[in-house]
């Protein structure tokens, strides 16, 4: 699986692996799954093994942390295009998953998928809305939501 293309997905929903993200951060694995734990840092559920961060999730986390740190402008989110349809393989690509994953997400219907011409097509914002719902929120840190 590759990586997906700018053009897919918004910067804003670009997903790292943990190993990714701990190379991003220069921590260890284990030091991003002791921050998912203590629900610092959000965490993306994908399957029943992978477990993804969002970009500007661990770059959010990294500036809190970081009081050295100047915001890259290269960083800042990109407006949100979510009106493309993605093809099959270019949402698996997105989510960083196997068919066989995508599979499984189109029959239990957390992903909202649409036959076009015989293919499926899955809107880009019908994946931002999957990563968004499925998204474990941080419960303390910085990155915290408190109710009002």
């Amino acid at each position: 699986m590759h990586a997906p293309s700018p053009a897919l997905l918004p910067a804003d929903y670009a997903l790292y692996t943990r190993p990714e993200a701990a190379q991003a951060a220069r921590a260890t694995v284990s030091t991003v799954d002791r921050w998912i734990a203590d629900g610092a840092l959000p965490a993306l559920r994908v399957g029943a093994r992978r477990i993804l961060i969002r970009r500007a999730h661990l770059h959010a986390y990294l500036a809190a942390h970081d009081t050295t740190r100047t915001p890259d402008p290269a960083e800042a989110a990109a407006p949100a295009d979510l009106s493309a349809l993605l093809t099959y393989d270019e949402a698996a690509a997105a989510l960083r998953v196997s068919r066989t994953t995508m599979d499984r997400l189109q029959a239990d219907g957390s992903l909202r998928m649409y036959r076009v011409g015989g293919r499926w097509k899955i809107p880009a914002e019908a994946l931002a809305e999957y990563i968004d719902a499925h998204t474990t929120p941080a419960t303390c840190g910085p990155l915290a939501v408190h109710p009002a």
